[in-house]
């Protein structure tokens, strides 16, 4: 009989074996197959609907509407890509003509080959088994084995036979996509250091992001790793903001707190609010709608764990006061209730049990005065998200808040709130450390395909042996930059000399 790692290794060995076979046909330059493999997994996933969202539901906690929801989200993003990579943009092509001072160099985007991907726990189809990570990578031309979350095992299950449906319906290899059928630490490492994997992506918390990370870059041949590990999503309320309108500000950030019951990663976790009448109207407006709600349940036991763990960490520490909730009813199970504290500025300034991230439905309140308001931003660390209140006399405080929290955060929002996160071409979801290990890099949004994408540049290549995009003919008719113009015209007359380089 064997072991555990024997079998852990041989269901990887081949894993990996697939997919290293299947890189050939499916990272080409011609984008048909995965056009029809992405549009075709979406049709799966809408036929599927009802099943996946009852498993979910029973998996997750997370309520039918809003998984409902996020399987039409997921249908979305596979479109998106697939629009994106028929149009040519993943390709961004770019040639510049020899001219008498230079040779003719011509550059264009190939796919890095097999990559591993990290379902996520709280967004079992738009961060899951065929989530925004491995339609980003599908779409790149690079294999995906996907390593599901142990949390949901059944819907992990149910949504990869869609993406294989989808596959052999477009007569694509079966090694461009995998799901592992092992859960667990070793199964995680093993996935990383394998030689085949070209790039890691993962959506989760700072621990796991950051030791994936290490091992990666341990490698003998280290790789990226796309973590995306949640913040705080400081929110400031400047005064004239609070000052029209308190107890509507209050309902809003209450609704945006305890959106999928805390369990976002662009959740507002700490809030700035200032000293003073209206402040107070704020808190106990707050205070009030979050006692309204029933303690609802978390993803899995672990989250539960460590919400009771933090937030009663978090409410005996000098200076902070309980608001509403922090302790978890008798007969829990997974529930906890919506849980508010508050505390001075001085105290998020010293303290830095306040910054760190509970995931769930908790919340930081911090009162400031005005002329302090913005020292705050010091103590931040990277960020997804910051956002910005502002009314009657506030645009001189806003615009300076702004120009510090741009260094801090991928995404500024005004006068709204950070959580639901659009699905558009302009969005950026990531920001700088801790929030994510690349802050270039997006995991919504089509930009999303760059993390498994490497640029390749062709120096006095003859005709014959350069790849479509970059001919002069422009066979797949895709934009291109040429000579610094953007077009879709073919180049030429051109003629080509007997070292390969061509001139008009």
């Amino acid at each position: 009989m064997q072991n555990g790692s024997q079998v852990l290794s041989g269901s990887l060995d081949k894993a990996l074996s697939a997919a290293t076979r299947s890189f050939a046909q499916w990272g080409g330059f011609a984008p048909g197959l995965r056009v029809a493999v992405l549009r075709g997994l979406s049709e799966e996933l809408a036929a599927r609907r009802c099943e996946l969202v009852a498993t979910a539901a029973t998996e997750t906690g997370l309520g039918g509407q809003r998984l409902a929801g996020e399987v039409e989200r997921t249908r979305l993003q596979l479109a998106q890509f697939a629009r994106f990579i028929e149009d040519g943009g993943h390709f961004d092509a770019v040639i510049d003509p020899a001219t008498d001072a230079r040779p003719d160099v011509r550059r264009v985007n190939v796919p890095l080959g097999p990559v591993a991907v990290f379902a996520a726990s709280n967004f079992p189809f738009a961060f899951g088994v065929a989530g925004t990570d491995t339609a980003a990578a599908l779409a790149a031309g690079c294999p995906v084995i996907v390593k599901g979350h142990p949390s949901q095992p059944e819907t992990a299950r149910l949504v990869a036979a869609a993406v294989h449906a989808a596959l052999t319906a477009a007569g694509a290899p079966a090694g461009a996509f995998q799901l592992l059928p092992e859960s667990g630490l070793d199964t995680g490492r093993a996935l990383v250091r394998a030689p085949e994997i070209t790039a890691v992506a993962f959506t989760g918390s700072l621990t796991g992001g950051r030791a994936l990370f290490d091992l990666a870059a341990a490698r003998p041949r280290p790789i990226p790793v796309y973590a995306e590990m949640g913040s705080l999503n400081p929110v400031f309320l400047l005064p004239g903001a609070v000052m029209d309108a308190p107890e509507d500000l209050a309902d809003a950030y209450v609704e945006s707190l305890t959106a999928s019951n805390g369990q976002l990663c662009t959740k507002p976790g700490v809030t700035f609010l200032p000293q003073g009448e209206p402040g107070d109207r704020f808190v106990a407006r707050a205070v009030r709608q979050v006692e309204k709600r029933e303690p609802d349940a978390v993803l899995n036991g672990s989250i539960w764990q460590r919400l009771v763990t933090g937030t009663a960490e978090l409410a005996d520490r000098p200076g902070v006061t309980v608001l509403a909730g922090c302790s978890a009813p008798d007969g829990a199970g997974r529930r906890f209730p919506v849980s508010l504290v508050q505390a001075a500025l001085d105290t998020f300034l010293t303290d830095p049990a306040l910054t760190e991230e509970r995931f769930g439905p908790f919340g930081v309140i911090v009162r400031y005065d005005t002329q302090r308001a913005l020292t705050a931003v010091a103590s931040l660390d990277g960020h997804l998200t910051a956002t910005i209140h502002l009314g009657t006399g506030d645009e001189d405080d806003a615009r300076r808040l702004a120009a510090d929290l741009t260094g801090k955060v991928g995404r500024l929002v005004w006068n709204g709130w950070p959580t639901g996160v659009a699905v558009t071409d302009a969005m950026h979801h990531g920001g700088p450390y801790p929030a994510s290990t690349s802050a270039a890099h997006t995991s919504v949004g089509t930009h999303a395909i760059a993390r498994f994408l490497r640029p390749v540049a062709f120096q006095n290549s003859p005709q014959s042996q350069l790849p479509a995009p970059l001919q002069d003919a422009n066979p797949m008719g895709i934009p291109r930059r040429v000579a610094g113009r953007t077009t879709a015209e073919a180049i030429g007359p051109t003629t080509t000399n007997t070292e390969g380089r061509a001139r008009k």
